[in-house]
């Protein structure tokens, strides 16, 4: 497999798991973002950069943003990690909403289900999700997604969803 470098910025712990496994799959060096520099990875011929899914927000993608004159040459796999469910759709939205199209052709994007531990969350965070679910439980039962219908089911409990299996994808797409 080509030389490759997981960056990754998380919050709540589920990001770093993933890239850690991701680290040990490709055994590949793991990086702290932001104390990493664009320098650091000239050697590497594959970056996978994760963040925590904040708000539709990719944490940590800054970063490439900053640095993708610098790093556009590379094989580019971004994953994002939240309580969104993985499919298509999400995902689609998710790299739109994140990267301007000139890039959207450089990377391969990838969403993991992560966990919701309110018992760690900040008071900002556990606001954002109260404000969020009561959003969902205001539309009718069927408006709601399935994604919408799990939020409420699921609100201010701890859920880990953390999945090894869930990297398969970002490990084959890093060998090929």
């Amino acid at each position: 497999m080509a030389k490759c470098a997981i960056l990754y910025k998380s919050k709540y712990g589920s990001t770093r798991q993933y890239a850690e496994w991701i680290a040990e799959e490709t055994q590949g060096d793991l990086f702290v973002l932001p104390k990493v520099t664009a320098a650091q990875l000239a050697d590497y011929e594959t970056l996978i950069i994760g963040g925590g899914l904040y708000a539709g927000q990719v944490s940590g993608i800054s970063f490439l943003k900053k640095n993708f004159e610098a790093l556009k040459t590379k094989k580019l796999i971004v994953f994002s990690v939240g309580a969104s469910f993985d499919n298509e759709e999400t995902v689609e939205k998710m790299k739109k909403e994140n990267f301007p199209p000139e890039m959207w052709n450089s990377i391969t994007f990838f969403h993991l289900h992560g966990a919701l531990n309110y018992s760690a969350m900040n008071f900002f965070d556990r606001t954002l999700m109260k404000i969020l679910v009561s959003s969902f439980k205001k539309k009718p039962p069927e408006e709601r997604n399935a994604q919408m219908q799990y939020m409420i089911d699921t609100f201010g409990q701890n859920t880990i969803s953390l999945n090894r299996d869930f990297i398969k994808p970002i490990v084959e797409a890093a060998k090929n």
